[in-house]
C-alpha cells in the first residue's frame, strides 16, 4: 500500500499563505475586477453563460495559485510554477474571450479543434485540476483523476461499465469548450449565486452581524440547562446559514465557543462534537442555507424560495435534536449549574440591535415578491452597508467596503476551483453515460427495495463526501443518486433535498469528517472521537431525510391537518430519540427502556395512523418508570446519586 500512500501524497493540498507585497496588490486587484465584473454581468451585462464562466475562472484561479502553495511546505513567495499557472489562467481566459464568436458558433465534436484550441483546452483542464488539488487536497482530486482516466480508458473495461471510445481531442472539446464540462452549472452557480451570497455573509459579519447572532443566542439560552452548549448550537446555526460552510463555521464559532464549553465542564470531545454538528447544520438552515441550495435551484429549476420553505421543518428537527441531546446530557452529568456564559447581555438589550436581522428580512421579502435571489442578494448587501451606520464602531466607509470586497474574492476563489473540478466530473458522467450505469448498480444492490435503496444512496453520498466540501458532493449526488431516487418514484424536490442533507452530513461522518477535524484542532482532542460523537449528537439529522421522503407533509406539502400532525409527531419523536440516545429523561434509563423509546419514536415519526398508535404505546411503556418514583441526578465528578 506504500504506492497508494505516495499517490495520495502527491494529491495533498498545498499550504495556505497570505499574499504580501506586490502579490497582494495583484490578487486584490483581481478580486476587485471580479467584483466589478460580477456587478455588471449580473445586472446590465448580457453575456453568454460559457463566456461568463471563462472570465470568472480566469480572474479567480490566479488568486488560488498565489494564496495556496504547490506543497504543504511551500515557501511564502509564489514559485515559478505558480507564476506560470497565474499567467496561463489569465492567458487562456483572454484567448477565449478574444475569439468568443468562434467558440460560441462552432459545433462541438463536428468542428475540428486547431492546435491552439487543444493547447488552451488542455491548459484549462490542468489549471482546474491543480487549483482543486491545492485547495481541497486528495478527496475531490482523486475523484477527478479517476473520472478522467475512466473517460479516456473506460472503453477497455469489460462488462456494463465499459463505454464507447473517447479520443483525447473529443474529451478536451466536451470538457473545455462546452457548458457540459468545466464551464457547466457548478461554475455558473459559483459565478452568480455563490459569489453574491458569500459577499453578503462577509458584509453582514463585517458590520457586526456575526457578533449579534452570538450575543442573541447567548442572551436567549445561556441561563437555561446546558446553556453554554445550547448557545454554541444556536450561534453556529445562525452564523452557518450565511457562511454555508461547516468547516469555516466550526473554526469561526468554535475558536471561542469550544474553550467556553470546556470551562463549563464539558469534556473536549463533547465540546468539539457540539460545535461540529451545529456548524454542519448551517448548510441546511433557512432562509439562506448554503451553496448547495443555490446549486439545487440551478440544476432542478425549482424556485429557490420553494426550496427554503421545504427545508424549514427538517432544519427545525435537526437543531431540536441537538438541543435536546445537550439538555439531557447536561442533566445526566449534572453540568447545568456551571454552564451559563459569563455575564450574558440581557435579551432586551440585545434586541435593541435587532436591525441586524433586517437584511435577512429584506432578502426573504424580495424573493417572495418574485425577484431573483441574485437581485435580492444585492439589495441585502446594500441594506447591510446602510445598517452598519447605526453604530459608530461598525460603520462601513469606502475603505472597509473595499476590504470586504477583496475578502469576498479570496473567499470565492477556492469555491471557483472546486466547482470547476466538479464540472469535469459532471462532464465525464454525461459523456460516458455513467449515471445510467450507476442507477443499475444501486438498484441491484438494493434489490429494488425502496428503503434499502435510500440507505445505499445515503452511504454513497457520505463516501463521496469524504474530505470534500458540500457543493461538489451535492453535484455528484445530483447526477448519480438523484436519477435513482426519481426512478423509484420520489419527486424531484424530495430527491434533491435528500441529497443536500447527506452531502452536508459527510462533514461530520468519519473517517474523513472535515468539520470534526477542524473542531479537533481547537479542542485539542481526537478528531475521530469527535466525529463519532457528532454523529450521535446529529442522529436526528441522519433520520429526518428518510422520514420526509415518505412524509411530504414534513416539507410543508399537504393539507394543514396533515402538516400539523406530521410536525407534532415529529417533535415528539425527536425529543424521545434524544432521550433514548442519552439514556436519560428524568433519571437513568435501562437498556430495554431505551430500546422501547427509540423504536416508539421512530414509529411515531413514520407516516401512518397505525404506526403512530404503536409508537405512542411504546413511548408510554418506555417512559413509564421515568415519571414513577423519585428523580435521580448523577454527579459527573463523583458518580454519586441523590434523590429529589
Amino acid at each position: 500500500m506504500t504506492w497508494l500512500r505516495r499517490i495520495f501524497g502527491l494529491l495533498e493540498a498545498g499550504c495556505h499563505r497570505k499574499p504580501t507585497g506586490y502579490w497582494w496588490h495583484i490578487t486584490a486587484g483581481l478580486a476587485l475586477i471580479t467584483a466589478v465584473f460580477e456587478a455588471w454581468s449580473l445586472s446590465v451585462g448580457k453575456l453568454n453563460p460559457y463566456i461568463q464562466g471563462v472570465i470568472f475562472l480566469s480572474l479567480m484561479l490566479p488568486i488560488v495559485f498565489v494564496a495556496h502553495g504547490v506543497r504543504p511546505d511551500s515557501k511564502a513567495a509564489p514559485s515559478v510554477v505558480d507564476i506560470f499557472l497565474v499567467v496561463s489562467s489569465l492567458a487562456a481566459g483572454l484567448y477565449i474571450f478574444v475569439n468568443r464568436e468562434y467558440y460560441l458558433n462552432r459545433w462541438p465534436l463536428a468542428s475540428q479543434l486547431t492546435a491552439w484550441d487543444l493547447i488552451i483546452g488542455a491548459l484549462l483542464i490542468i489549471i482546474a485540476f491543480e487549483a482543486c488539488r491545492r485547495t481541497f487536497g486528495a478527496g475531490l482530486t482523486s475523484v477527478v483523476t479517476l473520472m478522467i482516466l475512466y473517460a479516456l480508458f473506460g472503453h477497455l473495461l469489460p462488462g456494463a461499465f465499459s463505454h464507447s471510445y473517447i479520443s483525447w481531442e473529443g474529451f478536451i472539446d466536451q470538457i473545455a469548450f462546452t457548458i457540459n464540462g468545466i464551464m457547466g452549472s457548478p461554475v455558473q452557480t459559483a459565478a452568480t449565486y455563490i459569489f453574491v451570497f458569500v459577499s453578503f455573509g462577509l458584509f453582514l459579519d463585517a458590520c457586526g452581524g456575526g457578533d449579534f447572532f452570538f450575543r442573541l443566542a447567548n442572551a436567549a439560552a445561556a441561563s437555561t440547562i446546558g446553556g453554554q452548549a445550547k448557545v454554541t448550537a444556536i450561534a453556529c446555526g445562525l452564523y452557518g446559514m450565511i457562511s454555508g460552510s461547516p468547516t469555516s463555521d466550526t473554526v469561526t464559532i468554535g475558536s471561542f465557543a469550544i474553550p467556553n464549553l470546556k470551562r463549563a465542564g464539558y469534556d473536549p470531545i463533547y465540546a468539539g462534537a457540539v460545535t461540529a454538528v451545529a456548524a454542519t447544520g448551517g448548510a441546511v438552515m433557512p432562509p439562506v442555507m448554503g451553496a448547495a441550495a443555490f446549486l439545487m435551484a440551478e440544476l432542478t429549476g425549482i424556485p429557490y424560495m420553494e426550496i427554503v420553505v421545504a427545508a424549514i421543518i427538517p432544519a427545525m428537527f435537526y437543531y431540536l435534536g441537538v438541543l435536546m441531546q445537550v439538555h439531557f446530557h447536561t442533566l445526566k452529568f449534572n453540568l447545568h449549574s456551571s454552564t451559563s456564559a459569563e455575564s450574558p447581555t440581557p435579551l432586551r438589550e440585545v434586541l435593541k440591535q435587532s436591525y441586524y436581522l433586517l437584511p435577512l428580512v429584506i432578502l426573504v421579502v424580495f424573493i417572495l415578491k418574485g425577484f431573483t435571489p441574485i437581485f435580492a442578494g444585492f439589495i441585502a448587501i446594500i441594506s447591510t452597508v446602510l445598517i452598519s451606520w447605526a453604530r459608530k464602531e461598525t460603520r462601513m466607509g469606502p475603505r472597509k467596503i473595499l476590504d470586504v470586497v477583496i475578502r469576498s474574492g479570496y473567499g470565492v476563489a477556492p469555491l471557483a476551483a472546486v466547482t470547476a473540478a466538479a464540472g469535469i466530473v459532471v462532464g465525464v458522467i454525461m459523456i460516458t453515460g455513467l449515471a445510467s450505469k450507476f442507477m443499475v448498480l444501486i438498484t441491484a444492490l438494493s434489490g429494488g427495495f425502496i428503503p434499502l435503496a435510500l440507505v445505499v444512496g445515503a452511504v454513497v453520498l457520505i463516501i463521496l463526501g469524504m474530505g470534500m466540501p458540500v457543493s461538489p458532493v451535492y453535484i455528484l449526488g445530483a447526477v448519480l443518486v438523484a436519477p435513482v431516487l426519481i426512478n423509484l418514484g420520489f419527486p424531484l424536490k424530495l430527491s434533491h433535498l435528500f441529497i443536500v442533507y447527506f452531502a452536508s452530513l459527510s462533514a461530520i461522518t468519519p473517517p474523513v469528517a472535515v468539520a470534526a477535524y477542524a473542531a479537533g484542532g481547537i479542542a485539542k482532542a481526537d478528531p475521530m472521537a469527535i466525529g463519532w460523537r457528532a454523529c450521535r449528537l446529529g442522529i436526528v439529522a441522519y433520520l429526518v431525510p428518510f422520514f420526509f421522503m415518505f412524509e411530504p407533509a414534513l416539507i410543508l406539502e399537504g393539507n394543514p391537518t396533515e402538516v400539523v400532525w406530521a410536525v407534532f409527531t415529529g417533535i415528539i419523536g425527536v425529543i424521545a430519540i434524544s432521550a433514548g440516545i442519552e439514556g436519560w429523561l428524568r433519571k437513568k434509563m435501562g437498556t430495554w427502556e431505551r430500546v422501547l423509546v427509540i423504536c416508539g419514536a421512530l414509529l411515531a415519526m413514520y407516516p401512518g395512523i397505525i404506526t403512530d398508535i404503536i409508537g405512542f404505546v411504546l413511548l408510554a411503556v418506555g417512559f413509564f418508570r421515568q415519571f414513577a418514583g423519585p428523580r435521580h441526578i448523577t454527579i459527573a465528578t463523583g458518580g454519586e446519586k441523590v434523590n429529589e
